[in-house]
């Protein structure tokens, strides 16, 4: 924290059994001052929230309601149908292994400074098509735009919106109650996160001046499940927790065997022999 200036921090160490240390350090807030909590101060876990998006995929793929193998439009809704640009059809792994081969953006989009600025998700994947520059299948580079595809595609098929899927189906069975990829948005907004999440994110700071100047809330709501989630190191505890126990936390089999199996297999997809998937 001294190295970096940085105001708050939030750490969780675990084992199969339980916490072995849960501790906050630092402010969450100077206005007024708000020290870090590690089971109530809400942290944005950025790209982390990708894997909760992998899992529910994980689970249509095990369910049979998915096939790997299959073109996205397959799956898609009408309006949300992914043109061919010249291109082989992108298939649901490619999604997996951001082998879609879609080059990537994000300056002016991917986050945005203002509630009223949240746009739907359906309507940022309209909005901001990036083009396709190779042919799927061929390398791995970061994609997430096809997380933003595999968020609207798994909620289509299980016929609710992504945040309503991903309490029901993760958050709720694991009991990660501080974790939500809802955001502080207008009360008009169905995905605001509100009065049980109110004033307990940690604030922005940069550092200078002898201070810490607060910085404004970045919101990803228009593209939640490729980095939309915010949750406090004790959740994250639990989280980490499932995947040391094989699916299972507290008696709850949250991940079946076979889906477990499928998530600790070999990847789907590597660049080169020598590098991880």
């Amino acid at each position: 924290m001294l190295r970096d200036k940085i105001a708050g921090v939030t750490v969780s160490i675990v084992d199969r059994q339980g916490p072995l240390l849960l501790r906050g350090y630092g402010v969450a807030g100077v206005s007024p001052t708000t020290p870090v909590d590690p089971s109530q101060t809400l942290f944005r876990i950025a790209s982390i929230s990708k894997t909760f998006t992998y899992l529910l995929g994980l689970k249509l793929v095990e369910a049979g309601k998915l096939d790997l193998e299959k073109p996205i439009n397959a799956y898609l809704p009408d309006d949300l149908q992914v043109p061919d640009d010249g291109y082989p059809p992108v298939l649901v792994r490619h999604l997996f292994t951001h082998t879609a081969g879609y080059e990537d953006s994000a300056m002016g989009h991917l986050f945005v400074d203002r509630a009223d600025r949240v746009t739907s998700l359906e309507q940022y994947i309209q909005q901001h098509r990036p083009a396709r520059v190779r042919e799927p299948g061929t390398r791995a580079v970061y994609s997430n735009y096809s997380l933003a595809l595999l968020g609207v595609l798994v909620a289509h098929l299980n016929g609710t919106d992504f945040d309503t899927l991903v309490e029901r189906e993760l958050f709720a069975p694991m009991q990660m109650t501080s974790t939500t990829f809802r955001e502080p948005l207008n009360d008009s907004d169905s995905r605001n996160a509100g009065a049980a999440f109110s004033g307990r994110w940690s604030q922005g700071f940069k550092r200078g001046g002898g201070g810490y100047k607060p910085q404004v809330f970045e919101y990803i709501a228009q593209v939640g499940p490729v980095g939309g989630a915010s949750s406090t190191a004790a959740d994250m505890g639990r989280y980490m927790r499932l995947l040391l126990r094989g699916g299972e936390l507290d008696g709850t089999q949250v991940l079946t065997p076979a889906e477990y199996a499928r998530l600790r297999s070999p990847p789907l997809f590597r660049n080169a022999k020598e590098v991880s998937g």
